[in-house]
């Protein structure tokens, strides 16, 4: 995971697709001017499930974002079962998924590495093909004019 604040809330707004943990309220990223626009403070805010207050770790698993009123709202109260094991499920999927997606960006460059690999292959055989084209005709030239010269 990267380590600026915005690159970590713009990495749990997507494991989450845009969703407020607490009350699953979409949360809308502003339009970019370039690129991504980044997520701001205002919109999300990074939500330890177990408080830091409770010297919890900032495990990535226990780190989702909630909308700015349902974080204030929820402040340092401990997290009912039902809310860690939704972080914990959440985070799961994007693992998943991030492994299956890794899987086929794997695949599709061993292909093409296959592809260009095959491609390679065949110009050689093309160039070879030629070369001995151009011999033929070498040789065929001078045994006509060997001929010619006789």
């Amino acid at each position: 995971m990267t380590t600026s604040n915005a690159s970590r809330r713009d990495w749990l707004f997507d494991r989450q697709r845009g969703r407020c943990y607490l009350c699953s309220g979409v949360m809308l990223r502003p339009a970019p001017l370039h690129g991504k626009a980044p997520i701001p403070d205002d919109v999300a805010t990074r939500d330890h499930v177990l408080p830091r207050s409770a010297k919890a770790k900032g495990e990535p698993a226990l780190i989702l974002l909630a909308c700015r009123r349902c974080n204030v709202e929820k402040g340092a109260a401990a997290p009912t079962l039902t809310q860690v094991e939704f972080a914990q499920q959440v985070h799961r999927e994007w693992i998943e998924a991030k492994r299956e997606t890794d899987a086929l960006e794997r695949e599709a460059k061993a292909k093409d590495r296959a592809h260009r690999v095959r491609q390679a292959v065949f110009d050689e055989h093309l160039k070879a093909g030629k070369k001995r084209r151009r011999k033929r005709k070498r040789f065929a030239h001078a045994m006509q004019a060997e001929r010619g010269a006789r």
